[in-house]
């Protein structure tokens, strides 16, 4: 498995993602009640990679998703030890939204 997701995340190995679809729609299916909110990948990591890995597997998937976050670009973690990844702040905000609703 995990040349599997080297192949798909790092090498950029795209046409992996089909081979994952059907498990994960299965394995998700008992969560349709919920909104599937991806975690995003920052602008210059989806320059480097050419296409976000997490949304790229739940479109093979033809699982509904929104994109609600956003990410400031920091280091990749996979070049820290694990008490430097727990000291990061955190990365991720929610996007601005084009239209608020007003709660009374």
């Amino acid at each position: 498995m995990a040349d599997y997701f080297s192949r798909y995340k790092i090498q950029g190995d795209y046409l992996l993602r089909k081979v994952f679809a059907r498990p994960l729609k299965s394995y998700l299916k008992k969560y349709s009640d919920y909104t599937i909110v991806p975690i995003p990948i920052s602008q210059q990591r989806l320059e480097e990679r050419g296409f976000n890995q997490v949304t790229g597997l739940l479109e093979a998937a033809m699982i509904p998703y929104q994109n609600l976050l956003e990410k400031n670009h920091v280091d990749k973690q996979s070049e820290k030890n694990r008490r430097d990844r727990l000291k990061l702040q955190q990365p991720f905000r929610l996007k601005k939204l084009k239209y608020q609703k007003k709660f009374y």
